[in-house]
């Protein structure tokens, strides 16, 4: 079985995740993802959260709060929803 992500990423299904040790700020660490053709992670899943929640201690994750109306929104754009 062979990955389908880079060396130092976990796969999970069809995503591939990086979990770094650099102390970077939110938007340092959007700016990295970007670097890597990827984004702050956005769960979508009670399964997804399963997943990372071992893995994942103190990471940023591409959730923000809009300065406007203040709800909190994905870095896509989409609004958050505990559904």
């Amino acid at each position: 079985w062979k990955s389908l992500c880079p060396e130092h990423w976990f796969q999970h299904g069809k995503k591939c995740y990086l979990f770094s040790t650099e102390y970077k700020s939110w938007l340092e660490s959007q700016e990295a993802c970007s670097s890597h053709g990827s984004r702050l992670l956005q769960i979508e899943s009670k399964q997804e959260l399963d997943f990372i929640n071992p893995l994942a201690t103190s990471h940023w994750i591409g959730l923000l709060r809009d300065k406007t109306d203040r709800l909190w929104m994905w870095g896509n754009g989409t609004a958050f929803s505990t559904d």
